[in-house]
């Protein structure tokens, strides 16, 4: 290998002595200015790691509730969209979650510290809450395999201890 031969007698003596102090299945320098060794990187793990079916097949779902889970998707979509202008401190609760013949029916409050970050999400005539909303309701609809409704309405909390709160939740 191209890497054995660039390293330096320092690196290679540090490379002597943990050999002497544990047993390693491999050795194998890297020299990240070299791009050549990913694919002997893949060889070499792929000789050493076990083969095992997968832990998760397809019909085992994470051990969250819907609720928690439909929160959360809608939670990332307002980070997606809000970026730097909403800070972290948002909630989003699920009230309700129905299932109505083959449709699902969200009933979900966001909760926000001020007013001011109630406008930011809502964005002009409520475009952006809408854009939010139509983005989680895609992500929702291909997790649960149903047609989603979401009927959403944006809180303002007056609670003094509103962050301790909300992370408490999560």
């Amino acid at each position: 290998l191209k890497a054995w031969e660039s390293l330096d007698d320092d690196t290679r003596a540090l490379v002597d002595d943990l050999t002497k102090k544990y047993e390693f299945a491999e050795i194998f320098p890297v020299n990240l200015l070299d791009s050549d060794y990913k694919n002997t990187l893949l060889t070499l793990l792929k000789k050493h790691l076990p083969f095992n079916d997968h832990e998760f097949n397809e019909k085992k779902y994470i051990n969250a509730s819907k609720k928690k889970i439909s929160a959360e998707i809608i939670r990332g979509e307002i980070f997606r969209f809000c970026n730097y202008e909403l800070p972290y401190v948002s909630k989003v609760e699920i009230i309700e979650f129905k299932y109505k013949g083959k449709l699902i029916y969200l009933n979900a409050y966001i909760w926000v510290k001020r007013n001011s970050q109630k406008i930011i999400l809502l964005g002009s005539s409520g475009n952006k809450l809408k854009k939010i909303l139509t983005h989680s309701r895609i992500k929702l609809e291909k997790l649960f395999k149903r047609k989603i409704f979401i009927d959403c309405t944006i809180k303002i909390s007056n609670a003094q201890k509103w962050i301790i709160q909300v992370w408490a939740l999560y």
